[in-house]
């Protein structure tokens, strides 16, 4: 039997795999969220509906700010958004800066 997980813990699980995926400009569906926190925490009951609901309220700001864009995608009989990155790198703080007083 799997154990039960807060909302509160289970938003902040989501949140945390979210971060890195973005950082890491992961292409991903709400389900797979679910996969991965189900792989890496077995013992746990990690309902999918709570952890869509917590993807797509993160996600929407990051799609807002054009760091992401999402899309409907078919998985046989099925679809689901699919969230990706916009453009390779473009919400990195690593792009050079150029001098004002030149």
């Amino acid at each position: 039997m799997r154990i039960p997980i807060g909302d509160e813990a289970l938003a902040r699980l989501v949140i945390d795999l979210l971060r890195e995926w973005v950082e890491d400009e992961v292409g991903f569906t709400a389900y797979d969220v679910t996969r991965q926190l189900r792989k890496d925490r077995p013992h746990f009951d990690i309902p999918h509906l709570l952890v869509r609901g917590c993807v797509h309220r993160f996600m929407q700001p990051v799609v807002s700010r054009g760091l992401y864009e999402h899309s409907m995608k078919r998985f046989g009989m099925s679809s689901a958004l699919f969230y990706q990155p916009r453009c390779e790198g473009s919400w990195q703080t690593t792009i050079p800066l150029l001098r004002l007083d030149s």
